[in-house]
């Protein structure tokens, strides 16, 4: 899906983060806590991400007697957990693992990890168990990537982009078009029958649907991206026994 951010909302973007570089450069290089590096994101949510520091952002939002560092609503309805780390400190994922937990108890499909310079933006999965994936890691500091691109992803967890559900379809179309979506719709039996169809019509040879799933995991997929195979049932398992048979009658033949 392209991202179109809204005029006014990328003049607004622009020009705070350039005023929030100079800030974040100086909140490195002094090393600040996790406390005054949360001051600062949340002086990010207003001035960057338009939202209301007084109605639409809840400090140590509650869930459970548990407390995530932000709960940033809409219309009343918390749409996002932010989780805040100290501006020295790299993030990684066990970072977000508690909040995750939290935003999936809530039926929460956003949670945001931060420390100031650094927004990753993950989907929570109501699965069991609770998963996640990363929708994007961006660094507003980062000179490699263009001030554009930069804001384009800002943009998704803005409160434009929340209250007009642009980040909601957003990740429909990423979903539709992802490797493990595309794999998972492949296996699925009714394909797996039309493709054994379609090779027999070009080699007169009908493949099980255990051979087939076998070569398309072991030649043509990734692996990673394969659901589990399941074992061959009896008739299937007696057809692939008898064609080796099969064919040795008709060589000798």
């Amino acid at each position: 899906m392209r991202i179109k951010v809204p005029d006014k909302v990328k003049r607004r973007m622009k020009r705070e983060l350039e005023k929030y570089s100079d800030v974040l450069r100086m909140a490195i290089k002094k090393n600040i806590n996790e406390s005054d590096t949360s001051n600062i994101v949340n002086d990010m949510l207003g001035d960057i991400f338009g939202y209301d520091k007084f109605f639409d952002i809840t400090t140590e939002y509650k869930i459970r007697k548990h407390y995530v560092d932000y709960g940033v609503k809409i219309n009343d309805q918390v749409k996002m957990l932010i989780e805040v780390k100290a501006v020295g400190v790299p993030l990684n994922e066990q970072h977000i693992f508690q909040a995750v937990s939290y935003a999936a108890n809530e039926g929460i499909e956003w949670v945001a990890l931060t420390n100031a310079h650094t927004w990753q933006l993950y989907h929570v999965k109501f699965t069991r168990p609770i998963d996640k994936t990363l929708v994007y890691s961006v660094n507003v500091l980062d000179k490699t990537m263009s001030e554009s691109d930069i804001i384009k992803l800002l943009y998704l967890i803005s409160k434009e982009s929340l209250v007009d559900n642009v980040l909601d379809r957003y990740w429909a179309e990423e979903s539709l078009s992802s490797p493990e979506i595309i794999a998972g719709v492949l296996f699925t039996s009714e394909i797996i029958d039309r493709i054994r169809q379609e090779l027999k019509q070009l080699t007169g040879y009908l493949m099980t649907p255990r051979e087939l799933k076998t070569k398309l995991k072991a030649e043509i997929i990734r692996e990673d991206l394969v659901p589990e195979i399941s074992p061959a049932k009896p008739a299937e398992a007696a057809e692939t026994a008898e064609r080796p048979a099969q064919a040795k009658k008709r060589k000798a033949a």
